[in-house]
């Protein structure tokens, strides 16, 4: 046994596993080189402990029965084994007594690793019983990249691999893996993974395949401005990558900042990535929207728009404004959540009212500017424990006027807080408020997707226009009452819909929601938008984008446009099964529930 570990388990009733300690140590070298490799490109921090390789390389090496007389056969047969020792060997087989000399004692002949793993010599090593086989090279890189992005898509920081809770859940659960450190994550392993996406791109889109490219700027938490780029491949699943994050907090936020950063963009995706860039999207930013338009006039051809998720909003914004009473019903509803959320003894009371009322508690949202569907979400959370409220405001209004504070401001607030709750009429308008701004949330929730297209969104336009149409037609005290409209809070986004929409890139929508086949071409009125016209939209995009001019447009391209909207020759639906192409395409999450919920 001088010569082979001692395993945990039998391998009969009597004899024990035996492992050679000479393959051990080769197998234990091996591992310390590969785990020096791995040190060089950043996957681990450092070589592994010498007990740590030394029992990988046991589990990894055969064992054999301890039996003498076949660990003395393998002592004869392995490559590993010293000359003096194999010489005992032939000894004991021959049935005397195994001759130990000085060089048995020796360090020669005692199985040690070498000084690239450690220059202690291990007199004895024992099996631990709980095996854990470490992970390997390969593995150990692919665990590490997924680790990664599972940081980047959770929004971890990288500081959190080193808590030690963290530590412990690996550590017991995914014992096999070395847990990189944050430098490491944040430096080679990172720069693998861009180095790798780019390789993805490039060999899973083809040469040349479209792409559409967007930013936005922001500020994080450390107070540097940012400016980040992504681009969309437009290929049946729309996938979309992120391209560079540019620190400007040193710069000028202009128009001609952006544009240099858009062009930057523009080379990469074209020289590296060997796509080609048809369009680019972004928020109504006043640097923002410069920086397209420089970029649209060194670049025609190119498809430019505006983020209309943002554009949305910005409609919210011009409701708000255009009805005074509506933004002082709005704060009011603020000033309601703030107080409870700033008194905890208020918001105890209102909790238990909950409680006892819905069996479940509610929280009060405060609305975010950066978050565009809060203030609708805000509202309704309002509305949806109003009779909570209303309770917690009659059954403890002492208690409540005691819970403000001792100065008079303090109190004099918390009455006019109670007073809101306490008002019928107050709450009759909220809700009224809440009505008037759903379809905007809706709409924001389905054109905030990555994958929105231009179609979509003209589609939501329409439904959007026809919805604050027909509630001011409604809300009139008589149906002929016509006059009545101009007062309506409403009217100010059904002007600033149609405001935007002016400023927008109408061929491209137009022709967007024309050519999309699973949406009869009739849904366009004809009166306003003839065959004539919808050809001449067509022709006239065609030739901005292909780099033509319009008497260079190719000669069958008006007949096939006059025939696929009068759904004959190719375009006839015995040569063209559009049901059968609607449900090859349909997406997971249907466009089509998000119209129908507007």
């Amino acid at each position: 046994w001088d010569h082979f570990h001692q395993g945990t388990v039998k391998v009969d009733k009597v004899h024990w596993q035996a492992h050679c300690k000479y393959c051990v140590n080769v197998k234990a070298k091996d591992l310390a080189n590969a785990d020096q490799q791995a040190v060089a490109h950043g996957i681990l921090q450092a070589v592994r402990t010498l007990t740590i390789l030394m029992q990988e390389a046991c589990n990894n090496v055969p064992h054999i029965a301890g039996k003498v007389e076949i660990m003395a056969n393998h002592l004869l047969c392995c490559q590993y084994v010293p000359g003096n020792v194999k010489t005992n060997a032939e000894t004991f087989k021959r049935g005397k007594k195994w001759q130990a000399d000085d060089d048995d004692e020796g360090p020669s002949t005692k199985p040690q690793l070498a000084s690239a793993i450690s220059n202690v010599t291990q007199q004895r090593f024992n099996v631990i019983a709980a095996k854990v086989i470490l992970f390997g090279l390969s593995k150990q890189e692919a665990f590490s990249q997924q680790l990664l992005r599972a940081c980047i898509s959770a929004g971890w920081s990288f500081n959190s691999i080193t808590d030690p809770e963290v530590q412990k859940l690996f550590h017991d659960y995914i014992p096999g893996a070395t847990i990189p450190t944050r430098q490491a994550l944040s430096g080679k392993i990172l720069d693998a993974e861009i180095t790798r996406v780019e390789g993805e791109i490039k060999n899973t889109f083809c040469k040349g395949a479209y792409s559409v490219l967007s930013g936005d700027g922001w500020r994080d938490l450390a107070k540097i401005h940012q400016i980040a780029f992504t681009h969309t491949v437009l290929t049946v699943s729309l996938q979309t990558y992120v391209l560079h994050v540019h620190d400007t907090s040193a710069k000028r936020k202009t128009g001609q900042l952006v544009f240099e950063l858009m062009e930057e963009e523009y080379n990469y995706i074209k020289d590296v990535l060997l796509l080609t860039m048809i369009g680019v999207c972004g928020d109504a930013g006043g640097d923002e929207k410069r920086g397209r338009l420089l970029f649209l006039q060194k670049y025609p051809w190119m498809l430019v728009t505006d983020c209309w998720s943002h554009q949305i909003n910005l409609i919210l914004g011009d409701y708000y404004k255009a009805n005074d009473n509506i933004t002082a019903l709005v704060d009011h509803a603020n000033e309601i959540i703030k107080w409870f959320n700033n008194h905890s003894f208020a918001l105890g009371l209102l909790n238990g009212e909950q409680m006892s009322m819905f069996h479940k508690i509610l929280a009060l949202i405060l609305p975010v500017v950066t978050r565009w569907t809060s203030h609708f979400c805000s509202l309704s959370r309002l509305l949806e424990i109003s009779k909570a409220l209303k309770v917690t405001a009659m059954k403890h209004e002492d208690k409540l006027l005691v819970a403000a504070g001792k100065g008079c401001q303090a109190k004099d607030k918390a009455r006019k807080i109670l007073d809101h709750i306490l008002n019928n009429t107050f709450w009759k308008k909220l809700l009224q408020l809440k009505t008037h701004i759903e379809p905007l949330a809706i709409a924001v929730n389905v054109s905030q997707r990555s994958n929105t297209r231009c179609d979509q969104v003209l589609l939501l336009l329409g439904k959007l226009y026809r919805t604050y149409v027909n509630l001011r037609v409604t809300d009139r005290s008589l149906s002929l009452a016509e006059d009545e409209d101009k007062s309506h809070p409403v009217t100010s986004i059904i002007d600033s819909i149609e405001k935007r929409w002016e400023r927008a890139d109408q061929d491209l929508f137009i022709i967007a929601l024309f050519l999309n086949p699973p949406i009869n071409p009739n849904i366009i009125n004809s009166c306003v938008l003839s065959p004539g016209v919808l050809m001449g939209i067509a022709r006239r995009l065609y030739s901005r984008v292909f780099k033509h001019d319009d008497t260079e447009a190719p000669a069958g391209l008006i007949g096939q446009i006059y025939e696929y909207h009068q759904c004959t020759g190719i375009f006839a639906p015995a040569a063209w099964p559009i049901q059968e192409l609607k449900n090859s395409l349909k997406d997971d999450v249907s466009f089509q529930d998000s119209k129908d919920s507007l």
